[in-house]
């Protein structure tokens, strides 16, 4: 077969092309960091990518999920705990004004006092997180004790996407916590709070003793409350700690897979491009000047 100088030269010219695609592609994988940016640079290894990817998008909203969680209970047990010390402070003034060693005069000193603490537990029955009040169940958009003194919340779970198929319920059960009658809506919590005033107000020192353990009772609630709720929160911590952990091990492994190794793209860059100028060198000198040339 007779080789011709355009034989040499298509040749020369592929060759040439494919070293500068070549120095192409390892400019972009230094560029990026990235040697796999679609799925031709390596099928087998993109369907893994791509999963990685998705794995680590979900987990980062359902860490961003648990982090929302953590501080709307978080402010939760704030308010349930101002409420829980409030409540312990009546039961010392129920204990004080039990005493019947107590004057009229004593007894209304301690109604003030009294009196300012329950307005401020109806005032904390309506806390709000952010726009939602915290005791409505899922009616977070409705207050729950309105000017009827009915509750008006639910029993539904407020719940948040925390993984694949699971749901956590971040909400306390106003319902059980203010002792809440499902069928009238009358609450005992502040029944109870209604009645210790009253008792106080008459000068009542035997219904004012009464309501040590009413209050006893309401105490029991918030502290049962309290203690479901710190079990939430220690429950989504150790969840957002797992997910935390999930998502660099994620990262470490599509890092693997994806990035490119600088030092070993860089040499072969330079390898490729040293190919590249001696080829261009070689073929000045193989492809001679034609007749054709000489003619002109």
């Amino acid at each position: 077969m007779r080789i011709t100088n355009n034989i040499l030269s298509s040749n020369l010219l592929s060759n040439l092309q494919k070293s500068s695609n070549k120095m192409i592609d390892l400019q972009n994988n230094i560029s990026t960091g990235e040697a796999i940016s679609k799925p031709s640079d390596d099928p087998s290894k993109i369907t893994a990518i791509l999963g990685l990817k998705t794995n680590i998008t979900s987990m980062e909203q359902w860490k961003d999920n648990a982090s929302q969680a953590l501080d709307y209970m978080s402010s939760v047990e704030s308010v349930t705990a101002n409420m829980t010390s409030m409540l312990q402070r009546l039961r010392g003034l129920a204990v004080q004004g039990s005493n019947q060693t107590n004057s009229p005069e004593d007894l209304g000193e301690i109604k003030k006092e009294a009196d300012q603490i329950i307005e401020q537990l109806g005032v904390m029955a309506n806390s709000q997180v952010g726009s939602r009040y915290i005791f409505s169940g899922t009616n977070t958009d409705t207050a729950p004790w309105p000017g009827t003194g009915l509750w008006t919340g639910n029993t539904e779970s407020l719940s948040v996407e925390l993984g694949a198929n699971v749901s956590f319920d971040i909400s306390i059960n106003g319902q059980q916590l203010f002792g809440v009658n499902s069928a009238t809506g009358v609450s005992d919590f502040f029944t109870a709070l209604n009645n210790f005033s009253t008792a106080l107000n008459n000068g009542d020192y035997t219904a004012v003793g009464n309501s040590i353990s009413d209050l006893d009772s309401l105490l029991s609630s918030f502290i049962d409350g309290r203690a479901e709720l710190g079990a939430k929160i220690s429950r989504v911590e150790t969840i957002n700690n797992n997910l935390e952990t999930s998502i660099i091990n994620a990262q470490t492994n599509l890092s693997n897979l994806r990035d490119t190794d600088l030092a070993a793209a860089i040499v072969d860059y330079n390898s490729t491009m040293n190919t590249y100028r001696a080829a261009l060198s070689v073929g000045a000198q193989i492809i001679q000047p034609s007749l054709v040339d000489f003619l002109r």
